[in-house]
């Protein structure tokens, strides 16, 4: 079952699955996930059991919450963001090879896909520091090269451009609205 992660300064691992085993039902512990903790680690780190009963209880969970269930296996990151950080950062390296403005882009994407914001958008909403830190977690845990953080976003980074909660990221929201 997907729950709200918890925070990002949480070290990954048992600490962070013992955070979460804290502020779930006993039962649904061993069921829950983030995007860095990986279920079978929050399973073993809060001493709770998954498997068929643990996935039935969260699928009627999720139906009580008028919730949607998707059922994935094990594997590091949500499956969201297995797809959607290859994507943005891709984006960040045609800025960086000056293919396109960070503007055309997004508006290609939000046209092309019918998406409601574009890979600058997204990223600057949830935070470029976060999409960095998934990225190197993805590659880390994968060794596959698509996780590979573009040396763009890292600039970015490093120079404090984490998105709207800095006031800039990709864009400048003092000044630019995207």
């Amino acid at each position: 079952m997907l729950t709200p992660a918890p925070p990002h300064d949480i070290p990954a691992g048992p600490i962070a699955a013992r955070w979460l085993g804290y502020e779930l039902p006993p039962l649904l512990a061993g069921t829950a996930g983030t995007a860095r903790v990986a279920v079978e680690n929050a399973g073993s780190a809060t001493w709770r059991s998954e498997g068929k009963e643990g996935v039935q209880l969260a699928r009627e969970v999720c139906v009580r919450l008028g919730k949607d269930a998707v059922e994935v296996r094990e594997s590091p990151g949500f499956v969201v963001n297995r797809i959607l950080v290859p994507m943005m950062n891709e984006a960040f390296n045609l800025l960086q090879e000056g293919v396109a403005s960070a503007a055309d882009i997004d508006k290609a994407m939000k046209l092309g896909t019918n998406m409601p914001m574009g890979p600058f958008e997204l990223a600057d909403f949830t935070g470029l520091d976060i999409g960095l830190d998934t990225m190197e977690t993805l590659f880390r845990e994968t060794g596959d090269p698509k996780f590979r953080p573009s040396p763009l976003l890292r600039k970015y980074v490093r120079a404090g451009r984490l998105g709207r909660k800095a006031g800039r990221g990709v864009y400048d929201y003092a000044r630019e609205t995207p």
